[in-house]
């Protein structure tokens, strides 16, 4: 099974949505891949066309999943004016799965609710970053919240630069089963070396493996990024 993470410099997620799909088209064209998450775009609109806006952007994600066979995890963040909406998506084979829609006048509230998606290959949950300055925790009581015990992927749509992720750093031990075998896959922007402090997880898309190993650091460089793992067995219920 190929993961793959698309790392795009920042001022590809422009107002206008046909260059931002542009872009990502060029991007991975002719890229292989079963699974893909990419950041999440923020794009100011007016209120007439917000709708248009993530429809169009919605259904380029959608013929993409048809076109290559494959799993992709993304978001869309749209502003007017100080009003914010934002939703988590996942498409597969022509088809799109959504979470709920949250919405605040000033900012996005803290508020964590994935889209699960389960294919015959791979059962997955498709995040957001939603307060960047809290930073979004992937642990264990978040995916029981959220049912997501049984995800053997978990993908992040970072939605800003500052974008920070953190997994659940307890006992491995006392980490309930299922963490052990899920693939944590975080889509950033590249960022420029020295822009953020070397403290702070700013920048650079990863895969990491559920041992953490960690397969993709995309570093401070754009492109798309692909690891190769072992199939996934089937999910039987």
């Amino acid at each position: 099974m190929l993961l793959a993470v698309l790392q795009p410099e920042f001022h590809w997620f422009s107002d206008d949505p046909s260059a931002f799909i542009a872009l990502v088209e060029q991007a991975v064209c002719r890229a292989e891949f079963d699974v893909l998450v990419l950041p999440t775009p923020s794009i100011a609109c007016a209120r007439e066309a917000e709708t248009d806006t993530s429809t169009q952007i919605a259904s380029y994600f959608k013929e993409l999943s048809r076109r290559k066979h494959a799993l992709i995890g993304f978001g869309i963040r749209t502003y007017i004016g100080r009003e914010v909406s934002c939703a988590v998506h996942a498409a597969y084979d022509g088809r799109l799965y959504t979470s709920p829609v949250t919405s605040s006048k000033a900012r996005m509230i803290n508020d964590w609710r994935p889209c699960y998606v389960a294919t015959e290959s791979v059962r997955a949950g498709v995040f957001q970053d939603v307060a960047p300055d809290e930073g979004l925790l992937l642990a264990d009581d978040h995916l029981q919240m959220f049912r997501l015990e049984d995800a053997q992927i978990l993908m992040v749509s970072a939605s800003h630069r500052e974008a920070r992720v953190e997994a659940d750093s307890g006992p491995m031990d006392l980490r309930s089963s299922h963490r052990l075998n899920a693939y944590r896959m975080v889509a950033r922007f590249a960022v420029r070396e020295g822009v953020f402090s070397a403290n702070h997880d700013y920048g650079g898309s990863t895969i990491v493996s559920p041992r953490g190993q960690v397969l993709v650091d995309g570093g401070t460089k754009p492109g798309c990024y692909v690891t190769e793992i072992p199939d996934i067995l089937p999910f039987h219920s």
